[in-house]
């Protein structure tokens, strides 16, 4: 979780190695990001990060990200680079707080519930089996709704009928 602005508040967090003057951390960031961003771990749980010369603070705790998203959400903006992006990307649940940015977020939630995850992985994994069939055989196979019906639930029946379509005994 990055946050800008960080010092206006009193708190002084560590700088993370390797700024350079003008670009500051953007060239780590840009070469290794993951390698970077864990690194940052070794420093302190807020560390400093400056992009350009644009300072961001970066929160490497899951309990302080959880206290910043979660206990404390209304205490903490956006910051500046999410004002920057509204022109570009609207006014949605990227670039907005409060009551807005939840009611966006509970409108889609659904669609991330393990269970939906589950259904739409096992669609692609029928077209997936149909489009090697249809490969294997030559000819086009019939579309994976046509030929199955409705989605099973997740879990070990949808697992089973996987492994019944492509001819293998269930795991």
């Amino acid at each position: 979780m990055a946050h800008a602005g960080l010092e206006a508040t009193g708190v002084q967090a560590p700088v993370a190695p390797g700024r350079l003057p003008l670009l500051g951390h953007a060239v780590s960031l840009w070469r290794e990001p993951i390698a970077f961003l864990e690194s940052l771990r070794d420093h302190g749980e807020v560390v400093r990060l400056d992009i350009g010369t644009w300072p961001v603070h970066l929160l490497t705790s899951p309990e302080l990200v959880h206290e910043v998203l979660v206990a404390r959400a209304e205490r903490f903006g956006r910051g500046r680079i999410f004002d920057r992006l509204k022109p570009v990307f609207g006014n949605g649940i990227v670039t907005t707080d409060g009551a807005f940015h939840r009611n966006q977020r509970r409108m889609i939630q659904p669609a991330f519930h393990r269970n939906h995850i589950a259904r739409a992985r096992l669609a692609e994994a029928r077209q997936a089996l149909d489009a090697l069939e249809g490969a294997l055989s030559g000819a086009a196979a019939p579309p994976a709704a046509v030929r199955s019906g409705p989605p099973s639930p997740a879990g070990a029946p949808a697992q089973a009928e996987l492994a019944a379509a492509a001819g293998r005994p269930p795991a």
